[in-house]
């Protein structure tokens, strides 16, 4: 509960990095020879597995798989559950966020981000895209057995809100989730809380 209001006090927007994408050229050459497209090389190259977890990303170990809550069954009576998984990038420099909503036996993506460490601001940055478009862009944080979210969402129209998300490790297997809001006085406010299980 004490880490939220602590990161907020030092909250402020980022503006997200743009990805270009390199444009690839075709190029014809009428005097080259034509290669042969059937001769066979061996490949000699090995693909290294990163497996070293960085000191400063060894606080995020705990909260790293797959987690479930559910919820009470929709108009049309099939369950409703909502799944997230939180997993290490190839090179262990930073974690990738998935979340789902699962109705009945359809799993439908919401959302899809990273958590990367900042070495200016020496802290961990939250970019992450909704299903909808709208981004969200901000900071994690973790204190002892608490991984605290704060970010602003900006939707498609440019409208923009602050909200965030406080994660507790109850146990290896089981986590709490406060999720919070600005209320009319820009007070932060619980909104609601949940509780999620490790996948099996």
């Amino acid at each position: 509960m004490k880490l939220l209001p602590k990161i907020a006090k030092t909250f402020s927007p980022l503006f997200a990095a743009t990805f270009v994408a390199g444009l690839l050229a075709l190029a014809a050459c009428a005097n080259s020879p034509t290669p042969d497209v059937t001769a066979k090389t061996k490949s000699t190259a090995t693909v290294a597995n990163v497996t070293a977890i960085s000191p400063r990303y060894a606080a995020l170990q705990p909260f790293v798989g797959e987690w479930a809550t559910d919820f009470a069954p929709g108009a049309d009576g099939k369950p409703v559950r909502l799944e997230f998984r939180i997993a290490w990038l190839e090179n262990k420099e930073g974690q990738s966020i998935d979340t789902w909503v699962v109705r009945g036996s359809d799993r439908l993506p919401q959302s899809s981000g990273l958590y990367v460490w900042n070495p200016v601001k020496r802290e961990f940055t939250l970019l992450e895209t909704r299903n909808d478009g709208a981004l969200f862009e901000g900071t994690a944080n973790v204190s002892g057995n608490e991984l605290g979210l704060l970010f602003n969402i900006t939707k498609l129209d440019g409208t923009t809100n602050k909200s965030g998300i406080l994660f507790r490790q109850v146990s290896a297997d089981v986590l709490s989730s406060d999720f919070y809001g600005l209320n009319e006085q820009g007070a932060w406010e619980k909104q609601s809380e949940q509780q999620f299980n490790r996948k099996r």
